[in-house]
């Protein structure tokens, strides 16, 4: 193409209505990468030009086939792109040159980042992420954390084995010396071998969820290649963060295992694909009031040191995502005061576009068997989560959760507008969340004054309105997640917390018509609908 800087290969990628292709060359490292939800758009160099352009839709011209192959149309006239409602993406001349490129700014992201935030805030040669997809092969799917990782507590659904395809190691899915461990195979045997996964009798792990959820989505988008996931459950009950980083028995207990599973791979002549560890943690430093930012800084330290001991023990450079649920039972935890704390750090941690972190679900859709557990069903459902996120990270190179991304107030009116992780609309669901007060929606004046709300509705596919009583004053705080309190949250039975008594909202979209599992015999198909992360963001009231 026209403009390439010397030296510098070049990917066009052009598909018409019938499937007809062209494409030049291979992915090229860019200084800076535009994204859609379908991959890379274009790549900016280190000069200021364009690298790559790679388009994939059955709304262009089939004339446009010819392009790719260096020419142009019969006319000779210009070629302009345009999609189904008009925006112009690319304009190319006579010449086969990139003219120009206008794009809609309401709906362009560049990677996580939206359009708006970028161009004020974010400066080229920021976070990147090239896509994994999914690969044929071994790959590791761990877990780190509490005791809703290790599922000591719940019971069992999938006590059975899954597809040859799903694995873990001889000794289980928990590394040994892990409460739930088996003690069916002696330690020197533990990790010499794989073999079709499967719950043990203490309890449900998020493993099971997960791999429900990747081999329906595997036989259905990928089903000619041999994917294999390697299921390890790693963590410790009521542990702080302080109780799970280096060198304490928990951590300790994970690098050997995951060591031992590179090895071991090895010894197979196999290659180690890890790009998502999941994450879930934080309810013991509610308990304890912790300050949100020394838990990021040790949690942030704790992904490092991983890092880098993996790569000292076994060579292999691993930085996987983070992926994390968000917890919502704060409110049983007198120290906080009924104020969520490292629940809004998670949210802050998985929307600050830098790929490092990302969100699974909030947990205010849960069933709790006392105060701290989820019954195993809820598990699944987790655990299902997970991968969705996973399966998002493998195939865009990111996953957005579902929060606000642009807020105007106007006298006693908000307009929110949301991220739609999947492009599917929004609704207020009271048939999976009971109904909450405003649907989970509240506000307050910067003092701490509590604003009234009468009506809060959906006004587009992505937009919400909320009338308030009061007019909301500089520094007002909109809230979500955070309405819906009902009896004890303390209550030895759970009863007060989850999706039917305790702090929670019924915001989500709709993806989950498309996207059903089966959870057990009393629920088959349960919708994956992408629900809303409880958070507290300035409307930005007199800025």
């Amino acid at each position: 193409m026209a403009g390439t800087p010397e030296g510098k290969s070049c990917c066009l990628e052009i598909k018409d209505a019938a499937g007809v292709s062209a494409a030049f060359n291979d992915y090229i490292e860019n200084e800076f990468l535009v994204m859609d939800e379908n991959g890379v758009v274009l790549g900016i160099g280190d000069g200021g030009k364009t690298s790559v352009v790679e388009l994939n839709s059955d709304r262009l011209p089939s004339a446009l086939s010819a392009v790719g192959r260096g020419g142009v149309p019969a006319s000779g006239s210009p070629l302009d792109i345009k999609d189904f409602v008009g925006s112009r993406h690319l304009i190319l001349d006579s010449n086969s040159a990139l003219h120009g490129i206008e794009l809609d700014v309401k709906k362009i992201r560049f990677g996580r980042i939206a359009i708006q935030d970028m161009l004020g805030k974010v400066t080229p040669g920021g976070e990147k992420r090239l896509k994994v997809g999914f690969i044929s092969g071994f790959v590791h799917v761990a877990f780190y954390g509490q005791s809703q990782v290790i599922g000591t507590t719940n019971g069992v659904v999938h006590s059975f084995s899954f597809d040859d395809n799903s694995l873990m190691f001889a000794g289980g899915l928990r590394s040994f010396g892990t409460p739930g461990c088996s003690t069916l195979v002696p330690e020197k045997e533990y990790y010499n071998s794989l073999v079709s996964m499967h719950e043990h009798a203490s309890g449900e792990t998020y493993c099971s969820g997960m791999a429900i959820g990747a081999r329906a989505y595997i036989k259905s988008a990928y089903p000619n290649r041999d994917i294999k996931n390697i299921y390890t459950v790693n963590g410790a009950g009521g542990a702080a963060i302080d109780m799970l980083k280096k060198e304490s028995a928990s951590y300790n207990r994970m690098i050997k295992q995951h060591v031992a599973l590179i090895n071991l791979l090895a010894s197979m002549g196999e290659a180690y694909h890890f790009p998502a560890l999941g994450w879930s943690q934080g309810g013991s430093d509610d308990g304890l009031a912790t300050n949100p930012d020394v838990w990021e800084t040790a949690v942030e330290k704790l992904r490092t040191d991983y890092n880098a001991d993996i790569l000292s023990a076994t060579g292999v450079n691993v930085e996987p995502v983070w992926i994390t649920n968000q917890i919502n039972n704060y409110m049983r935890y007198p120290a906080l005061k009924g104020k969520p704390n490292i629940g809004l750090r998670q949210y802050k941690i998985v929307t600050n576009g830098k790929c490092t972190y990302a969100g699974t679900c909030p947990t205010y859709i849960c069933d709790f068997i006392d105060v701290a557990h989820w019954t195993k069903e809820s598990q699944i459902k987790v655990g299902a989560y997970y991968e969705k996120t996973r399966r998002g990270i493998l195939d865009m190179g990111y996953w957005d959760i579902l929060h606000p991304i642009k807020m105007t107030t106007t006298g006693k009116f908000s307009f929110v507008q949301f991220n739609l992780p999947q492009g599917y609309p929004l609704q207020f669901n009271t048939e999976f969340v009971v109904a909450s007060t405003n649907y989970g929606f509240s506000a307050e004046q910067a003092d701490g004054t509590p604003i009234g709300i009468d009506r809060v509705r959906l006004v587009s596919d992505d937009t919400i309105e909320i009338r308030y009583t009061d007019v909301p004053q500089q520094g007002v705080v909109l809230m979500y997640g955070q309405t819906g309190q009902i009896g004890d949250p303390n209550a030895a039975d759970g009863s007060g917390l989850g999706r039917t008594h305790g702090m929670r909202g019924n915001l989500c979209d709709t993806a989950g018509n498309n996207e059903k599992i089966y959870v057990s015999a009393s629920e088959p198909e349960y919708p994956l609908h992408n629900w809303c992360w409880m958070f507290t963001e300035d409307m930005g009231v007199g800025k």
